[in-house]
C-alpha cells in the first residue's frame, strides 16, 4: 500500500499545488496513494506555520502512520520537516515492519537564509532524519549544497511538477510587477522596500498577507509593511484566494523575487507560467533553471532589468518545459 502525507494546507502554501500534483500523476499512471485527512487553515502570524496547529497536526501523523503501516508498505511525506520521524522509526524497527520512506525537502536549518538557520538544536535532529528516510527528494541543488557527501548520497534532485492547465495572458496587463511571497525575512521583503524607493513610477502588487496577520508581526517587520503601504506606488492584496490570485498573476507583467532563500519557487513558476517575465536573485536555486538575463545581483541591477523588462514586455518570455517539471519520476518510485 502506498501512503501520502500531507502538512496543513494554509493558504497561498504552495503544498495544495504539490500535492494535489502528484495524486494527477498517479492517477495517470494507474497508482494509488491511501491519503492522510488533510487540515486547511488559515495563517494568523507572519511565521511559517501556527505553532499549536502544527504541533497537533504532527502528532496526527505520528498515530496514523503507527497504525496503517505494513510490512512492504511505502510513503511519501509531503515535508521532510517531520518532528517524531525518529520515533516513527523506533516504533517500525522494533516491530520489524519494514517501510520504504520518501520525503521532500522543502527547506531545513542547515540551509542558509532559512527561517530556522542557526537553531543548533533543530539542525541536530533534520541531519539525524536522513537516517530514517530511505529516499529524500529535493527539487534542487541549492538546498542540500553545503551538505557532506554522506547526506547527499540520499538525496535525489527532481524539480516539482508544474501545472499544465495554467496558460499565459499577455494583454490587460494592469500590474508592472507583482511580489507573491509571504511577507516574510525569508522574501527579503528590506530588497524590495529598496526596490520600491527607487522605483516611484512603476506599480508594485504585493500578494500573501492582510491586516489581522500583521497584528501578530514582530516590530521591525510590521514597520516595512507600513513603510512599503505608505507608497503610492504599492498597493497590498491581502491572501487571494486560489482563482483571485491566478487572475492577479495574469495581469502581472513582471514576477519579482527578493528570496534569501529559495530551493524551487512554486509562486514564481505559478507566475511566469500565467505571463510574467521573472526578475530573480542569483543567490538561490534560480541559477539551475533560468538564464543569466533574468537573474540580478544587486538591487540597481534588479530595477534596470525591471526596467528593461516592462518596456519591451513580453519580448523575453518564456514557457517553462513541462517536460522537466512533472512528478512522474517521483511517482515511479512508488509502483
Amino acid at each position: 500500500m502506498n501512503f501520502l502525507v500531507a502538512p496543513i494546507f494554509y493558504q497561498g502554501s504552495c503544498f495544495e499545488d504539490i500535492v494535489f500534483g502528484i495524486l494527477d500523476t498517479a492517477k495517470k499512471n494507474n497508482l494509488k496513494f491511501k491519503l492522510m485527512p488533510i487540515e486547511y487553515k488559515k495563517l494568523n502570524s507572519f511565521g511559517l506555520e501556527n505553532t499549536n496547529e502544527y504541533f497537533d497536526n504532527s502528532l496526527k501523523k505520528l498515530i496514523f502512520l503507527k497504525n496503517k503501516l505494513k510490512n512492504g508498505d511505502k510513503v511519501l511525506l509531503i515535508d521532510y520537516f517531520f518532528p517524531g520521524a525518529d520515533l516513527l522509526e523506533y516504533f517500525l524497527k522494533r516491530n520489524n515492519i519494514s517501510v520504504f520512506k520518501v520525503a521532500l525537502m522543502h527547506g531545513g536549518s542547515f540551509v542558509d537564509g532559512d527561517l530556522y538557520n542557526g537553531y543548533t538544536w533543530l539542525n541536530n535532529f533534520e541531519k539525524g532524519w536522513f537516517d530514517v528516510f530511505d529516499l529524500i527528494v529535493s527539487p534542487s541543488n541549492f538546498f542540500i549544497k553545503d551538505l557532506d557527501e554522506s547526506f547527499k548520497s540520499k538525496v535525489k534532485i527532481l524539480p516539482w511538477g508544474l501545472s499544465s492547465a495554467l496558460k499565459p495572458n499577455f494583454e490587460n496587463k494592469k500590474i508592472d510587477v507583482i511580489f507573491p511571497h509571504r511577507f516574510s525575512y525569508d522574501k527579503g521583503v528590506e530588497d524590495l522596500l529598496l526596490v520600491v524607493e527607487k522605483m516611484p513610477n512603476v506599480n508594485f502588487f504585493i500578494s500573501g498577507t492582510n491586516e489581522k496577520i500583521i497584528k501578530n508581526f514582530p516590530e521591525d517587520l510590521k514597520d516595512l509593511y507600513f513603510k512599503l503601504k505608505s507608497f503610492k506606488n504599492v498597493k497590498f492584496l491581502g491572501i487571494e484566494g486560489k482563482n483571485k490570485h491566478i487572475n492577479t498573476l495574469r495581469s502581472s507583467k513582471i514576477i519579482f523575487s527578493s528570496a534569501i532563500q529559495e530551493g524551487f519557487g512554486y509562486s514564481v513558476f505559478k507566475a511566469i507560467q500565467c505571463g510574467a517575465v521573472p526578475v530573480l536573485p542569483k543567490r538561490c536555486c534560480y541559477t539551475e533553471f533560468f538564464d543569466e538575463k533574468y537573474l540580478y545581483s544587486s538591487i540597481d541591477e534588479a530595477v534596470q532589468m525591471i526596467n528593461n523588462f516592462i518596456n519591451i514586455y513580453p519580448k523575453h518570455y518564456f514557457y517553462p518545459d513541462l517536460k522537466i517539471f512533472n512528478f512522474n519520476e517521483l511517482v515511479n518510485f512508488f509502483k
